[in-house]
């Protein structure tokens, strides 16, 4: 079954993100993509898919990196999605809202 959370983030930073399985499931060897859109069931992704990593972490654990560039989007709500795309073993593993937050340090890219 699928987790249900919220995500928050801030724009331009770089981000580790860990989702532990519940129940928890040795997920070693599994490909879990990872992807953000603007919306549920969007076509055009804007973020991803990223690969996690499934191997060297606690039973149960992926994480998902998340760099500046990947990040340097406009501050809103989105939506997550998280994967398992193993043939024959579709499956969602975890979605739900992603927030990227605004910050003075990176500036935005459109002129205000």
């Amino acid at each position: 079954m699928a987790v249900t959370e919220t995500i928050s983030v801030y724009r331009g930073e770089q981000v580790t993100l860990t989702f532990q399985m519940t129940p928890v499931e040795n997920v070693t060897g599994w490909t879990i993509h990872f992807t953000v859109a603007k919306k549920a069931n969007a076509a055009s992704k804007l973020i991803g898919p990223l690969l996690a990593t499934t191997s060297g972490l606690a039973s149960g654990q992926f994480r998902v990196q998340l760099t500046e560039e990947v990040l340097d989007k406009t501050p809103g709500t989105y939506f997550f999605d998280a994967w398992r795309t193993d043939e024959g073993q579709e499956q969602v593993l975890a979605l739900g809202p992603f927030i990227i937050g605004g910050n003075a340090r990176v500036p935005p890219t459109e002129v205000v």
